[in-house]
């Protein structure tokens, strides 16, 4: 509803600590990803960095959006590498992908089969306007020096809430 949680802790007179433990136990409840369904489907992928800890530290969010239907289907937080785009791609093997589509960086063409990839920032316009709800409806995600998280884990129930709540249904 666009109140901080301090905000939220002093209507209901309880420590911010308290919001973040509620906050984290209902987004435990609805970490979940998508099952996959017998259609075949055509993947965008794409990558978003955040701030982890420090202004120095980035965590890179790689996220697989389904073309056709708009769900966020998976998404890994790590290092902007090869290792972590392989783990996601991997978990995308029980999908029946007919199409990757990215825009061009060599580390996608090294990861994904070649006769699936469709490297263009023409096929990713879904996916970038992704991004932009995103950085718009949590405040931690925008592009702000002072704008942190503080865990991993955190930005991963961040990321179970906004794929179930705001881009899932």
């Amino acid at each position: 509803s666009g109140m901080s949680m301090n905000r939220i802790a002093f209507l209901l007179r309880v420590s911010a600590q308290a919001v973040l433990t509620w906050i984290r136990t209902f987004a435990k409840a609805y970490d979940e990803k998508p099952e996959p369904t017998r259609r075949t489907i055509v993947l965008q992928l794409d990558e978003m960095w955040h701030y982890l800890q420090k202004k120095r530290q980035k965590l890179w969010i790689w996220k697989a959006l389904d073309r056709d239907t708009g769900q966020l289907l998976d998404w890994e937080g790590g290092r902007r590498d090869k290792k972590t785009l392989k783990k996601m791609v991997d978990r995308l093997v029980c999908w029946d992908v007919d199409r990757y589509c990215t825009h061009k960086w060599a580390t996608y063409a090294s990861v994904m089969p070649h006769d699936k990839l469709v490297q263009s920032k023409a096929t990713a316009h879904a996916i970038e306007r992704n991004h932009c709800r995103q950085r718009h409806w949590f405040g931690h995600f925008k592009r702000k020096s002072i704008v942190i998280s503080k865990s991993k884990e955190m930005v991963d129930l961040t990321m179970a809430l906004f794929a179930k709540f705001w881009v899932n249904g």
